[in-house]
């Protein structure tokens, strides 16, 4: 099996989910980002990357004063193992980053270790790469997220429209790179999106369709100019846990689940020097037992 090597690796690993807000002062002010989230969620996506089919599960978890984001990615060969923890209040501040780590293996054999703590707006990491281990510092202006999880906290905008345009600063640490970096999500039109959700209707079981915001998310060094294209619903989606089996149900009266996101479509570059798409695609939704502190 081939490698799986992505640009979200260079503009940030997608720990979809597996949200995380930052210290974000200006944001929270101007009333653009809200806590959308409940005390658990869980999204599963089907990755095509080429010929190849692979998995991507996030989760959210209230814990403690904060929330604790997961991350499992795997394709091929490659498996990505994500974290990221913040707290819910921290001084004037909201949602703020506390620590962050992603680890990556091809073969079982770890190519890549991340772990960083927020000190204030500044990320303080340690990277070990299979040449050793360095430490340092990045800077980060505000607005800023973790980039484990800044593609889930993108849907807690609440100016959500065709018209968005929201800038935003994360930190990138690969292994060759440990920058900050500023990404631009603009948005300029909707499209029906089709998942791999189930949703039960008169002709039977069948794939959702949902409305979507179609919002690209652009870096300066983008794989021969393309950007991620990332789908967020323009309506709330709706799901129940059935007392019976525990299990979620999408489509049914219950919780409010604003702007999820139900597809991504990642560039990366071919052996020939074209570009390709890595795509994600919502398959499955779980709200668990949610607990008390969830609300609808």
């Amino acid at each position: 099996m081939k490698k799986f090597l992505l640009i979200i690796t260079l503009i940030a690993v997608m720990g979809v989910g597996a949200f995380a807000l930052t210290a974000c002062n200006n944001a929270t002010t101007q009333g653009q980002l809200e806590n959308v989230w409940y005390s658990y969620e869980r999204y599963d996506y089907t990755v095509h990357y080429g010929d190849e089919t692979g998995t991507y599960v996030s989760e959210v978890k209230a814990q403690d004063d904060g929330y604790l984001v997961t991350g499992l990615l795997n394709v091929g060969n490659t498996e990505y193992e994500l974290r990221c923890f913040f707290s819910l209040t921290s001084g004037s501040s909201y949602l703020v980053p506390r620590s962050t780590y992603r680890r990556q293996t091809v073969n079982g054999v770890q190519e890549l270790l991340v772990e960083g703590t927020y000190d204030g707006s500044t990320l303080k990491y340690k990277r070990t790469t299979p040449d050793g281990t360095t430490e340092g510092d990045i800077s980060l202006a505000s607005p800023y997220y973790d980039n484990n999880e800044f593609h889930q906290s993108l849907r807690g905008i609440s100016t959500f429209s065709t018209s968005l345009a929201f800038s935003y600063n994360t930190a990138i640490i690969t292994a060759s790179e440990a920058t900050s970096a500023s990404l631009t999500l603009s948005v300029s039109s909707t499209e029906n999106v089709q998942t791999e959700v189930k949703v039960a209707t008169d002709q039977g079981l069948q794939d959702l369709t949902v409305n979507c915001y179609k919002a690209t998310l652009s870096r300066s060094t983008t794989v021969a100019g393309a950007a991620q294209t990332l789908y967020y619903t323009v309506e709330d989606m709706h799901a129940a846990i059935d007392p019976s089996t525990g299990e979620t149900v999408v489509g049914a009266e219950g919780w409010k689940l604003p702007h999820v996101l139900t597809r991504i479509e990642e560039p990366y570059k071919k052996a020939d020097g074209s570009v390709g798409y890595v795509v994600y695609v919502l398959n499955a939704i779980s709200l668990g037992s949610l607990g008390e502190n969830a609300e609808a």
